[in-house]
């Protein structure tokens, strides 16, 4: 009901609708179907059925799989990443996308530029 909390909740909300599905530990819950919804979200946006095609769904999507290289990048390196860190992301979201594998990220990692090398202030 509050305008600045509806905003990001019209989004989140329907994900995790299929989570209803569960109790508190993990445990199915009977008297809940499960079904959940991916609104605004590109090449997933769309209904699933479980927990399971969600995982399903995102685990196939080269969208969250580059989503998750970026994020994988930002925490390794301590920051936020940067219009420069572009082929860097892409690089990375690359060779986990081919491989589907999260050594590639492990790996590849520290490989990057943007990973190893600081900007520095300017003298």
């Amino acid at each position: 009901a509050v305008a600045q909390c509806g905003a990001c909740h019209k989004l989140m909300d329907p994900i995790g609708y299929a989570f209803l599905a569960y109790d508190g530990v993990g445990r199915p819950v009977a008297s809940e179907d499960g079904k959940g919804e991916i609104i605004a979200g590109g090449e997933l946006t769309g209904t699933f059925s479980s927990v399971a095609q969600l995982g399903e769904r995102l685990a196939s999507s080269t969208q969250a799989q580059t989503c998750f290289a970026r994020q994988w990048l930002r925490y390794a390196a301590g920051r936020k990443d940067t219009t420069s860190d572009g082929c860097a992301v892409q690089t990375l979201a690359d060779g986990f996308t081919e491989t589907g594998d999260l050594n590639a990220l492990f790996v590849g990692l520290p490989a990057l530029d943007a990973f190893s090398l600081r900007e520095g202030d300017a003298p």
